[in-house]
């Protein structure tokens, strides 16, 4: 995939040239430095370090179309965020094929590049973080004419990982809903389960875990989501964990 980051004045013409510039390109990525619309009137906003010093670069997942799924909410939820602005950063989107090559080739890209920050989604029936990947990958396929066979997810890696993402600053900034929250995690939620279904999601939260997990400079991690409606959580929780690394 192609990153487009492109630094918006407020004038129209500006606007209008980003525009035709990421058609042109095909880019199904997003970059915060714009002026892009959000869903959320309240989301953090701003316009980058005016000093010159380099930007915070954060990235964020979601999975294309799988089996009989053509709208991927974790894409669609995925897209919300990359619109986000946030001074001092910025914020791009990926939406990965439902494969174990697509998070693989993702994975040797974000080893390179290095983002402070990695949030990667997932569609499920429940929105929560997956604190705890394991190391397996069952047989199965997208429905799309892609399958893998069972097998784990590292070789001679532990059979269990938890999540490189700050549990505690994530808890913190999802209290902060009260009554609105959604996304669950061990701490607050008592009926916690992590998703042990040994799919691609798994596989990707597993393949953050064992990459970044020795890595400081990045932080990665895994969340399921039902709706997209829970795009303003997962923003409070990108920023903070953003912050977090700011402050490291």
């Amino acid at each position: 995939m192609v990153g487009v980051n492109i630094a918006l004045g407020t004038s129209m013409r500006s606007v209008a040239i980003a525009a035709l510039l990421i058609g042109a390109l095909g880019a199904p990525l997003g970059c915060v430095e714009a002026d892009l619309p959000t869903d959320d009137p309240t989301a953090p906003r701003g316009d980058g370090k005016a000093d010159g010093t380099e930007l915070q670069r954060i990235v964020v997942t979601g999975f294309g179309p799988y089996q009989h799924v053509t709208e991927n909410e974790s894409g669609e939820t995925a897209k919300l965020l990359g619109a986000t602005q946030l001074a001092g950063a910025t914020i791009e989107y990926r939406i990965l094929e439902v494969s174990p090559e697509a998070i693989d080739a993702f994975i040797a890209e974000m080893e390179i590049v290095k983002p402070a920050v990695i949030i990667s989604l997932g569609y499920e029936g429940v929105s929560q973080l997956e604190e705890r990947p394991q190391n397996r990958l069952e047989s199965g396929g997208n429905g799309l004419g892609a399958a893998w066979a069972g097998r784990p997810v590292v070789e001679g890696a532990p059979a269990e990982l938890k999540t490189d993402l700050p549990t505690d600053v994530v808890d913190q900034a999802l209290k902060s809903f009260g009554f609105r929250r959604k996304i669950k995690t061990a701490r607050l939620d008592r009926d916690y389960e992590p998703t042990h279904d040994g799919y691609i999601c798994n596989y990707l939260a597993y393949q953050l875990s064992v990459t970044f997990g020795e890595a400081p400079a990045t932080a990665a991690g895994f969340f399921h989501v039902n709706s997209r409606r829970v795009a303003d959580q997962l923003r409070a929780v990108m920023v903070a964990v953003a912050e977090h690394q700011r402050a490291r």
